[in-house]
């Protein structure tokens, strides 16, 4: 699916009804009908994306990042699950490569959700 606005781009799953919503609470219109042709300013759209940004569940981006990688839903991101994603995104990495990036961040040839999680930052372990 393609996408088609602001919020989709940065990574928000975003639905017609809930973009009108966010723009009747954030924008300025003064009881006027928010439509498709509906624009903001630079400010309410900034109120808008922090806003976003502030409803966010870091926990539940790492999850949703992992799945991404995970997909077998095994639990577990193997080196044929990592070449899978690399090459959908044109990337030009050795199965080498990859495998030390396995090697570094996860044990048994696997990388699980808490080594993915610590491997971003994510977590405290």
């Amino acid at each position: 699916m393609p996408c088609h606005t602001g919020g989709c781009a940065l990574g928000f799953g975003v639905k017609k009804a809930d973009v009108t919503r966010l723009l009747e609470q954030q924008g300025n219109f003064q009881g006027r009908e928010v439509t498709a042709q509906t624009r903001i300013d630079l400010e309410a759209f900034q109120r808008a994306v922090v806003w976003q940004l502030q409803e966010r569940n870091p926990e539940e981006d790492v999850r949703r990042a992992f799945q991404l990688f995970d997909v077998v839903g095994s639990g577990r991101i193997d080196l044929p699950s990592l070449r899978r994603v690399v090459r959908s995104l044109s990337m030009d990495i050795s199965d080498a490569e990859l495998t030390d990036m396995i090697q570094h961040f996860g044990s048994n040839g696997t990388v699980d959700e808490a080594q993915f999680s610590a491997m971003l930052g994510a977590s405290d372990d």
